[in-house]
């Protein structure tokens, strides 16, 4: 056997070997030796720039993650070994005299600055792959029009295709089930089939459904080769209807394919805004239109959303997804294409082109920003902190003949451009606590520069410090960090967060309402009050999302005479048991339901990485294990023998039902406490040792069917991969209450008042028992009481002039900072106007006069939402005079003894009219 050596150029190993392109053509074709997974990482090196790349940036832009880097390792080096035993002519042997196997597929090979190994892909293997049509892309179009045009056959008797759907592989279909009906719908729409084969599922996978359904179907066009720029939906979400609505929200499904594939533009509108409408369908809606018609329609998944604006095509916001406004994107998007203003020529080019452009930025997202915990000294009686931090540098030396100092030296060359580093100290307070000082926070603008001196190598860089202010952490862990640099972790995320907050305040632009937030953040418990129409419950709104709240971080609530303490904090309510009969149960109303997901946020802010990673595979096995047994209606046993079913999943818990307990046939058992059992690995011998885990005074009778739960849960053997969870960070959650002075506040909050009280925010230790407290579960967060936790902020709005202010409880009025809010705080509301000086004018005059006006005054001024009617009238001043500002000014003098004297005196300052100083009758002898 031939043995061919590798060489070595400047860090460069690279051998020649003598597979010619037709050899490598057979070798390709050969499903023996080339296995789908050597194929995709094959193509994977094929499709990076110049064929070469490292198996870590492969793995971030295939998986998302680095967690499959050892994937494409292992794929190529088995891949090698496999064709080397199959020609059986030659070995391959390295500068230290050990075969190796990756030379086989890869010309040369050498470590990148970052310290990576880099590979490019023979020559011979490029030009095979292109000779055997590997490289075309966007093979799946004619597939899958042609799948449309086959399933608009069942248009009108849809068992045929369901039978089709549930003679496939339970593990594809298993999610598409109904709750009454034996587990099997009786009806199912065109999108949620095209999302059984267009999920987050292998493309190995995704092949195997194609060839299922060209069997299946007829469909003569070829099995794709390649799913590139499809957007795909959530596994968790992969049906486009709730089966609560199936039997309504089908149907406009099917109108809006079947319009769609006849070309019926009008009807295409009027299915497009029906089905827009229906229930947890929002951007979908579009993924479908694209699958079936890839070059008429445009998907507006996320990939697209972000892409467009960069082909000068802006998006439309969630919650305006109708007919107009997708059809206008979609003209524009047309329109462009057609003139040649953007590059692409073609809509699925222009998905492709979005998919890649994501990818680049998870591989730029690899170079993920690394924050350092950096010493400021030479020597322990030498500091450097004033040097540093006025010059603008960082430097440390180290010893390279001192093993410690060598792993030192390997942390400092990490360090690159746009890392955080953070100058530490370390040191005991009061004899006994480790603490962790901060002494500055910076940014690193170039790279590092390193210089070999005859006693020690020193690394520096620039950086650019955005504060040098003190900040202490203490505890125990912080001790650990006395060398002169250690990278920052979860174990630190404290740390990282101070970091954050610091850049973030020095780099952020201003915030148009950072006075509110400034103050909201400080005070906890706010109220925005003034005049009506000032846009204070727009305002509240967009003061949560400049604090950084998404809609699910945020509830918003209208306090109205009716509204109680069940509604807000807890009460029992009626409730449909599975036999039918009725009963009730207490529930959490909707400001301590919010308060659990604020707490769930910081407890989840303390988790690491692979916890919460490990937390998202067990919530995948979970939620199967739950699916299959209400599906099957399985029969599981606890451990006095009694039988027990799960009737189903209730927010947070999965509802038991037992026939044999006549008291409590159905028991509420936490999807968080089995969650953390399993991440845990907690031993369950038998069930006392829930208890103990859990520090409890007594069992609980859930705790019994946790046991088996957990238990049975623990055998699930998954193919699922689940990729790597993205990092908690505490988010601020902000409960807005609109005109918080109209309900009864004693009877809404009840023992709350004490617990809003700002002092007592997040306070574990000073738990406030609520009145249904004897009901609440052991279980559950607030089982000991009820705090609001410290993430948590109150938004409130309210009039100045309604009458009900003064019967507003005083206690709960001085647990709340009030700020007014006027008319100018609020004009930019009028910006976007085409009128908008004119309108500024207008509002001012008049409230200059309304505020001067005794009985009225300024808590009687026409705030900016009036004036935006004017968008709507066209600019109609006299309209909006007559049909809005007029009418409420009337509402405001009624009972005044000059009321038509004022509302001309008003009316004539609303329109400018300057009066001559002569009286107004006319001369009639004249």
């Amino acid at each position: 056997m031939n043995k061919i050596f590798v060489t070595a150029d400047n860090g460069r190993y690279s051998c020649k070997i003598d597979i010619t392109v037709k050899e490598w053509e057979d070798i390709l074709s050969n499903p023996d030796v080339t296995s789908p997974n050597y194929k995709d990482a094959l193509m994977a090196f094929y499709n990076e720039p110049e064929h070469k790349s490292t198996c870590k940036k492969l793995s971030i832009k295939h998986y998302g993650n680095t967690k499959y880097t050892q994937r494409f390792n292992s794929w190529i080096t088995n891949f090698g070994k496999t064709v080397v035993k199959k020609l059986n002519r030659f070995q391959i042997i390295d500068i230290n005299g050990r075969e190796r196997f990756w030379h086989v597929s890869m010309s040369s090979g050498a470590n990148t600055k970052d310290g990576l190994f880099e590979t490019t892909l023979r020559p011979e293997i490029v030009q095979a792959i292109e000779n055997l049509g590997w490289n075309k892309r966007l093979t799946w179009i004619p597939f899958y029009i042609e799948m449309a045009d086959k399933l608009q056959t069942f248009k009108d008797d849809r068992k045929p295709l369901i039978d089709i759907i549930y003679n496939l592989d339970k593990k594809f279909v298993g999610y598409i089930k109904a709750k009454k009906e034996g587990g099997h719908v009786s009806d199912i729409d065109p999108f949620t089939v095209y999302g059984i084969f267009n999920r987050s599922i292998t493309n190995e996978n995704r092949i195997k459904l194609c060839h299922y359904f060209k069997v299946q179907l007829g469909i003569e066009a070829n099995i794709p080769a390649d799913f590139d720029g499809i957007p795909v939906v959530n596994n968790m979400k992969a049906t486009f209807y709730w089966r609560e609505n199936a039997h309504t929200d089908i149907q406009p499904l099917w109108n809006l394919f079947v319009a769609v594939l006849q070309n019926d533009a009008l009807k295409v509108k009027e299915c497009f805004d029906i089905v827009s409408k229906q229930r947890g369908i929002k951007w979908n809606v579009t993924m479908g239109l694209f699958w079936f018609r890839p070059y008429n329609y445009i998907s507006l998944d996320s990939h697209n959303r972000a892409y467009l604006p960069k082909l000068g095509i802006e998006v439309f916001k969630e919650n305006q997804i109708d007919a107009e406004h997708y059809l206008q994107l979609l003209n524009d998007v047309k329109n462009k294409i057609a003139s040649g203003a953007i590059k692409e020529k073609d809509i699925p080019e222009i998905s492709y082109q979005a998919y890649l452009a994501d990818l680049n930025e998870q591989v730029k997202g690899d170079s993920a920003i690394r924050y350092w915990l950096l010493g400021h000294s030479f020597g322990s009686d030498n500091p450097q902190i004033e040097s540093f931090t006025q010059e603008g540098r960082w430097e440390g030396r180290f010893d390279e003949t001192n093993p410690n100092n060598q792993k030192q030296l390997g942390l400092a060359r990490k360090i690159k451009v746009g890392d955080v580093i953070l100058l530490k100290s370390t040191a005991v307070k009061q004899h006994t606590i480790p603490f962790l000082r901060i002494k500055a926070v910076g940014i690193v603008t170039d790279s590092i520069e390193e210089i070999n001196g005859s006693e020690y190598t020193s690394c520096r860089c620039k950086v650019k410090y955005l504060s040098i202010a003190d900040k202490d952490f203490d505890g125990p862990s912080y001790g650990a960090y006395r060398q002169t640099i250690h990278e920052a972790d979860e174990k630190v995320i404290d740390v990282i967060e101070y970091a954050d907050t610091i850049i973030n305040e020095k780099n952020m632009p201003q915030k148009k309402y950072s006075k509110y937030i400034e103050l909201l953040t400080e005070v906890h418990n706010l109220v925005l009050t003034g005049a009506p129409g000032t846009g204070k419950t727009y305002m509240a709104q967009a003061i949560a999302e400049e604090m950084g709240c998404s809609k699910e971080d945020m509830c918003f609530v209208q306090f109205h005479p009716s509204y109680d303490y069940t509604d807000f904090v807890e009460g029992l309510r009626p409730i449909e048991k599975i036999d039918g009969q009725m009963g009730f149960e207490r529930k959490d109303g909707i400001f301590k339901e919010f308060c659990k997901k604020a707490a769930k946020n910081i407890a989840d802010s303390h988790k690491s990485v692979e916890c919460l990673t490990k937390e998202l595979s067990w919530e995948e096995k979970l939620q199967q294990f739950v699916e299959s047994a209400i599906e099957n209606n399985t029969v599981y046993k606890l451990s006095n023998g009694n039988d027990f079913t799960i009737a189903e999943i209730s927010g947070r818990t999965i509802v038991i039902h037992n026939d044999l307990n006549e008291k409590t046939p159905q028991v509420p058992v936490s999807i968080d406490d089995i969650i953390e059992l399993l991440t845990n690995d907690v031993p369950l011998n038998i069930v006392r040792d829930i208890r103990n885990y859990f520090h409890r005074k007594f069992g609980t009778q859930p705790d019994s069917y946790a046991f088996v739960i957990t238990k049975e849960i623990r055998k699930i053997k998954s193919d699922i991969v689940v990729a790597s969870a993205d990092k908690v960070l505490r988010k601020p959650f902000v409960f807005i209450i609109d005109e918080i002075n109209r309900g009864e506040a004693s009877k809404i909050f009840g023992e709350l008042f004490y617990a809003i009280d700002p002092g007592y925010r997040g306070k574990k230790d000073v738990r406030v028992k609520t009145q249904y407290q004897n009901l609440v579960p052991e279980t559950d967060i607030f089982a000991e009481g009820f705090y609001i936790p410290e993430n948590v902020y109150i938004l409130a709005t309210m009039n100045d002039i309604d009458r009900s202010v003064e019967s507003m409880d005083f206690a709960m009025r001085r647990r709340f900072t009030w700020q007014v809010v006027t008319p100018a705080d609020t004009d930019s509301m009028l910006d976007a106007l085409n009128c908008s000086v004119e309108a500024k004018n207008t509002m001012n005059r008049l409230n200059d006069a309304i505020a001067e006006t005794d009985g009225l005054g300024a808590a009687y001024m026409v705030g900016p939402s009036y004036f935006l009617k004017l968008g709507e009238n066209g600019g109609n001043f006299e309209k909006l005079w007559k049909m809005n500002i007029e009418p409420l000014l009337k509402e405001y003098l009624r009972g005044f003894r000059k009321e038509a004297e004022i509302l001309a005196k008003f009316q004539k300052v609303y329109f400018d009219i300057k009066d001559s100083g002569e009286d107004d009758t006319t001369n009639e002898l004249e």
